[in-house]
């Protein structure tokens, strides 16, 4: 038999590949598409953003405020406060100018500014008595207890007053400074004010005597030792709601040093002068007052006497101090008068009432510096050689304690006997 032929069956065509250049220039535009893509949307992101904040701030008010017009002046929460240095030293001038007008009425006198900004007083008399002075300064520490105006006196007709270490007035006295005025049609005579009382004056044997009474104690211990050391019978004045009262002054009786109530009384400035917790208010009923002063003996233990703290106003009330003084008497207490208001009837009414009573002569530290008041110490000793004694007050400065240090000795070389306030009384 014939072999069957087997047809031959051609191969089969396998698939061609692409090549890897063509793979690569793919992948290559697919990434240019998406990065193209992805900038065109934050384009118009950004462009919509854009849009919208500026409609936003279309809609919003204005945050600065309009241009204010020509010679419109500042709005009234930017104005400066108010100087208070400025409107005390207002205040002291027309103290200065009311006193020199009134004391005597009927002076002549002539108004301006010197050359440092003073008050310039210039007055057609001639210099007066230094009892005008003293009235004076009575005069300016009730208008400013706590820092009162200092008075100098470089010559006979002038006098200057400084205050916060800068001139505040100047008052000359001379009887041709003023031209006379033209002539005016004769005033009526009035009768004349009655002469001032003279104040008493106790009656002392021996030396001239001074005392020296520090004020405002019982702040704390270290003061009170510090005065201690010195070699003066300093009388303590003790701020009653002081933290240290009556630490203070059971130290000082221990120590043999003599203890008054430093009683804090309503000064002219009230309420913008605070006289401290617990004070005597002219607006108290007599109830309230003899309750704030039973409070003060409790704090206060061994107290022989009393003075008053600022008080220029409180003092000048005569029925209150009538209710103070019984209250001081009951107690067996003195009174001392510290002299802040040249119109006090404190001492007036301890006397009328029967109460042990005195007078201050002298402000010792208005001036916190060490040299003036040493010199004011010296001042103090040679009036007391004049009028037999002196009753001076001062401050737990430490300014003052040195010049009481300094001039411990002064008394002695001058033939003043230092003496607790109790010794100068007028009984």
């Amino acid at each position: 038999m014939a072999a069957k032929s087997i047809p031959s069956k051609s191969p089969k065509k396998k698939p061609r590949k692409p090549s890897a250049s063509k793979k690569t220039a793919g992948k290559a535009t697919s990434r240019q598409t998406r990065v193209l893509l992805a900038a065109l949307f934050l384009c118009a992101f950004l462009l919509i953003s854009l849009v919208l904040l500026s409609r936003l701030r279309e809609s919003l008010p204005p945050t600065s405020p309009p241009p204010m017009a020509s010679g419109q002046g500042a709005p009234a929460e930017f104005k400066a406060p108010p100087d208070s240095d400025a409107v005390e030293r207002s205040s002291l001038e027309r103290v200065v100018a009311e006193y020199v007008q009134a004391n005597p009425p009927g002076w002549q006198v002539q108004t301006g500014v010197g050359e440092q900004g003073e008050l310039q007083l210039s007055v057609a008399a001639p210099a007066p008595e230094p009892q005008w002075h003293d009235g004076l300064r009575q005069a300016l520490a009730g208008a400013a207890p706590l820092d009162p105006p200092v008075l100098e006196q470089p010559a006979a007709e002038e006098i200057l007053l400084w205050w916060q270490g800068s001139l505040l007035a100047r008052i000359v006295f001379a009887p041709t400074l003023i031209p006379p005025s033209p002539a005016q049609p004769t005033p009526v005579v009035k009768a004349p004010r009655p002469a001032a009382k003279p104040i008493p004056r106790p009656s002392l044997h021996g030396a001239p005597k001074v005392a020296i009474v520090m004020d405002d104690l019982g702040m704390d211990m270290a003061t009170a030792r510090a005065l201690l050391a010195i070699d003066l019978p300093v009388t303590f004045a003790i701020l009653p709601w002081n933290e240290r009262a009556t630490q203070v002054a059971e130290l000082a009786h221990q120590a043999g040093r003599e203890v008054l109530i430093h009683m804090p009384m309503e000064p002219q400035g009230y309420p913008a002068t605070k006289p401290g917790p617990e004070a005597l208010l002219t607006s108290l009923n007599d109830g309230e007052l003899r309750r704030r002063f039973a409070g003060y003996l409790a704090r206060v233990p061994h107290a022989v006497g009393g003075n008053n703290h600022m008080g220029s106003r409180f003092t000048e009330d005569r029925e209150k101090m009538q209710v103070v003084i019984g209250e001081m008497q009951g107690a067996g207490l003195f009174f001392l008068d510290s002299v802040t208001s040249g119109s006090s009837v404190g001492f007036e009414v301890a006397r009328e009432m029967g109460v042990p009573a005195a007078r201050r002569d002298r402000f010792l530290d208005n001036v916190q510096d060490t040299a003036k008041i040493a010199a004011e110490l010296r001042k103090l000793a040679r009036q007391a050689a004049r009028q037999g004694y002196a009753i001076g007050i001062c401050h737990p400065y430490p300014q003052t304690l040195a010049a009481l240090r300094q001039e411990a000795d002064t008394f002695a070389r001058e033939g003043v006997e230092v003496v607790p306030v109790s010794k100068l009384l007028l009984r």
